[in-house]
């Protein structure tokens, strides 16, 4: 009788969500571990995917030879010369961490095989319950539900997270939803409860994703934009954008302070130059004009005199600097490489499938490559765009989750 009663009570309907989920997460967990048995050697050693993988074992070998420093050098990589560090370190640095106390101290190379063998499925069991959260916040329960079990067999997922597919990549998605989910919980936080927000945790993603993968930085951009948009609805709507304000130069300045050490300290020595590299002086600019951005924005948006003046002031000594000074051109022409990742001409990251446009990978319009990757699922996107534009036009814009996924949709 007992076993049934708690069959029944497993039953009722407050726990459907988390038995879902659960078998979401166990189903993207199966579906990436089935083909184990390819990749392991004939005396049942474990094997990799390709070259990406073994270089990621050979920087966590070299992190455990040099622990707790940060190894910023590789002899063997880019011989004969060698290579310093052109990768975002935190990624290996964990797995080295994480290889060591499992070795209790003593980590060694096939304790960090087993590790990196098995990592990327079990990270993408964790993924599932992000993009639940994520999707919950913007439309709700149900879609956060289907969202969960799409993502569990997205092709292009699957891909990035297989077994013996180890690779920053498949924390990625992780970084992004991290930080968006942050973003859509505070701001609710924000809007709902007039508290103020002392240190908000999505400078603290930011800072964490652009140390585990360089091009972070696009979602740097979509998140900061999705509040400037968010603020310009709601200064068109007449809304008190005060608060929001604040909080937008506070995840800056915040993000901001928790990288500056790294190009103070220039640990990885790449940090002296302004431009688009592991750290630089180029992401605490790249914050810092968006704090400036949103203060601007506010002036506008309280309708203060001295709004226009600080604006062209400003954007005078901006033109001084760069057009007249050499020092000035240098940064400007520096910082605009940066930008590179985001839209440019760069060569060294034109050949880098992941930055690459999704409808144009080898520079010419590939509609296969989208269905392969994102499934047909991927062309139902417009669709759901027009319907919830008509229903956010129809509340003037002025949710934020509508910001975000706008920003996120048309990027």
């Amino acid at each position: 009788m007992q076993s049934k009663d708690k069959s029944r009570e497993l039953l009722q309907p407050r726990f459907f969500p988390s038995i879902w989920l659960l078998s979401c997460a166990l189903l993207a967990f199966v579906l990436r571990a089935l083909p184990y048995r390819n990749f392991l050697g004939s005396e049942g050693e474990y094997l990799f995917y390709g070259p990406d993988s073994y270089d990621h074992m050979r920087r966590i070998s070299l992190g455990m030879a040099s622990f707790p420093k940060i190894p910023i050098f590789d002899s063997y990589y880019g011989y004969p010369v060698g290579t310093g560090q052109i990768w975002s370190p935190l990624f290996d640095y964990l797995l080295t961490i994480l290889t060591l106390t499992v070795g209790l101290g003593k980590g060694d190379e096939q304790t960090a095989r087993l590790i990196g063998f098995w990592l990327p499925p079990i990270l993408s069991s964790f993924t599932v319950f992000m993009v639940y959260a994520v999707g919950k916040r913007l439309f709700g329960k149900t879609v956060g539900f289907a969202s969960a079990f799409i993502i569990a067999l997205l092709p292009g997922h699957i891909l990035y997270s297989f077994v013996s597919e180890l690779d920053h990549h498949v924390a990625e998605p992780m970084v992004s939803l991290a930080i968006f989910s942050c973003l859509l919980k505070e701001i609710e936080s924000l809007e709902r409860r007039p508290k103020k927000i002392f240190f908000p945790i999505t400078g603290l993603w930011m800072a964490t994703g652009i140390l585990i993968w360089r091009g972070s930085l696009i979602f740097w951009g979509i998140a900061l934009l999705s509040l400037a948009v968010h603020m310009f609805f709601g200064t068109r709507n007449r809304e008190d954008t005060t608060k929001v304000t604040y909080y937008a130069m506070k995840v800056c300045l915040s993000s901001a302070a928790l990288l500056t050490p790294a190009c103070l300290f220039d640990v990885w020595q790449t940090a002296g130059v302004v431009s688009f590299n592991v750290v630089s002086w180029f992401h605490i600019i790249f914050l810092l004009v968006f704090a400036l951005l949103y203060y601007l924005l506010s002036l506008i948006a309280t309708r203060r005199t001295t709004s226009i003046p600080v604006a062209f002031g400003f954007f005078s000594l901006l033109s001084i600097l760069v057009f007249i000074l050499p020092a000035g051109r240098k940064f400007f022409l520096e910082f605009a490489s940066g930008l590179a990742v985001i839209g440019g001409s760069d060569p060294w990251l034109d050949s880098i499938s992941e930055l690459r446009p999704m409808l144009f990978p080898n520079g010419k319009l590939d509609l296969l490559h989208a269905t392969e990757t994102l499934s047909i699922i991927y062309w139902l996107f417009p669709v759901l765009l027009i319907t919830q534009f008509r229903k956010w036009k129809r509340d003037n814009f002025s949710s934020f989750g509508c910001c975000l996924f706008l920003v996120w949709g048309a990027t």
